[in-house]
């Protein structure tokens, strides 16, 4: 039977009921309409950066920390050094025959650069399918369908979302995979292909994420204690070694490639993310990670730009980013600052309440399985926060390992303490976010275009 919810606005103080939520079809039908239509739009972006800032791809590091020279060719090359295989274990064996083919299609139009577009469209078409499963995910969370569309743009037009859904890199794969596997464990009755499929894919793309996968799966796989805990190493271990089993057919098809599971010692960048600490440092890193994590993913502050270098120019923006925006994105941040209070107060409801829930074997009722979702969601963002406390040069490049969180948790604790007026906060933030995060694109573009 398809589940029909009402959703409520609130009006004068009084929710009011709406529309009911559609039916599954029409649940997917507008979830491919928003893949497709975002899918457009950061393509449209990323051929703009292709054509318009060729010195962005020139040297590594130069936007964000990126390495967009070295995912060029993970993403669209089959041969080349393919080396970062370690921390992404199956990223070349899962993308790259879709990239290369690409690529292929680009060079016989005779199209410049056609491995660096392909890459780049090729992220697009990811950060275009992150959207249409978010609007999925919140579904699952039990967002009624009108909010649920707007929180969908408010996440497509993030900065996280504009930037690495249009430029060469892992991120816009890696948010997929995070989604995909909360979407699949919010549903009533998830089949064990699905969860090892998004397992795998998100493990895949990035080390890391194993976590998130652990966390979805313990938080509602069983009733008792001990057997999530089972569960949850037997699902783990499954994921595991179907990804070391596909690691060494990569390592077949593409002998550049390295097996994630052979331990060597770690790389040098990696070593380098790693900050000396100390109280002055951890401080700093609070504040960034306070500006960051609710703030600069969803609309972007000044753009800093350092051409103090002899060869090269690099942009980012400042650790305490709080303290360096733009009048829209200010504008944005207090109105966002606004909806996170409200939504904090909801959650705090959500999470007393996700305590009771039984997680039976048998078919579980959409509330209860979209409580456990909540909570995995609440353990991933912590965890995110503790490993980027003491890990990672320039917060902004994994900003998609966190974004979609922040959204969907803002999302269900607003359900829960819904504010006057909050589809029109919610298009407002929409509209704030294209305005300042379309400055950055131009402002990147007038950076590298000579």
């Amino acid at each position: 039977m398809v589940r029909e919810e009402l959703s409520f606005e609130p009006s004068a103080g009084v929710p009011s009921p709406l529309l009911p939520v559609p039916p599954r079809r029409n649940l997917y039908r507008e979830a491919a309409a928003f893949a497709i239509l975002f899918a457009l739009a950061y393509g449209a972006v990323a051929t703009y950066f292709c054509a318009r800032a060729p010195h962005l791809f020139v040297e590594l590091d130069q936007a964000f920390d990126a390495d967009l020279g070295l995912w060029t060719i993970d993403l669209a090359r089959p041969q080349g050094p393919h080396s970062r295989t370690r921390i992404h274990p199956l990223s070349v064996l899962m993308l790259n025959p879709a990239g290369s083919t690409l690529r292929a299609i680009l060079r016989a139009g005779h199209v410049d650069f056609a491995g660096r577009l392909a890459a780049a469209l090729l992220c697009a078409a990811a950060g275009g399918l992150t959207v249409g499963v978010f609007r999925v995910l919140l579904d699952r969370l039990e967002v009624g369908a009108s909010r649920a569309r707007r929180w969908a743009l408010v996440f497509g037009l993030s900065t996280t979302q504009v930037i690495f859904s249009s430029l060469p890199e892992s991120y816009a794969f890696s948010a997929l995979g995070l989604v995909l596997v909360f979407a699949v464990e919010g549903t009533r009755r998830p089949s064990r292909a699905a969860l090892l499929a998004t397992g795998v894919f998100a493990f895949g793309i990035t080390v890391t994420n194993i976590v998130a996968v652990a966390l979805a799966r313990v938080l509602s796989a069983a009733p008792s204690g001990w057997e999530r805990l089972r569960r949850c190493a037997l699902h783990v271990s499954l994921v595991l070694v179907i990804a070391a089993a596909l690691s060494v057919v990569q390592g077949a098809l593409y002998p550049t490639s390295v097996l994630f599971f052979v331990p060597q010692r770690l790389p040098a960048a990696y070593v380098a993310s790693f900050p000396a600490l100390s109280p002055s440092v951890l401080l700093e890193r609070l504040g960034a990670l306070a500006s960051h994590v609710p703030f600069v993913s969803l609309a972007a502050p000044r753009l800093l730009i350092d051409a103090t270098l002899t060869s090269r120019i690099e942009v980012d923006f400042e650790p305490f980013a709080l303290a360096t925006p733009t009048l829209v994105g200010g504008i944005h941040w207090l109105l966002w600052a606004t909806l996170l209070v409200r939504a904090a107060m909801g959650l705090g409801a959500t999470f007393a309440a996700a305590r009771d829930v039984p997680a039976g074997a048998g078919q579980r009722s959409a509330r209860e399985a979209s409580r456990p979702v909540v909570v995995a969601l609440m353990a991933w963002l912590l965890f995110e926060l503790a490993l980027h406390l003491v890990f990672g040069v320039s917060l902004f490049l994994y900003s998609g390992h966190w974004t979609f969180a922040v959204v969907a948790l803002a999302a269900v604790g607003l359900e829960k303490r819904p504010l006057r007026g909050t589809g029109l906060i919610l298009l407002t933030l929409a509209a704030l976010q294209l305005a300042a995060n379309g400055n950055l694109v131009r402002q990147m573009v007038a950076t590298f275009s000579h």
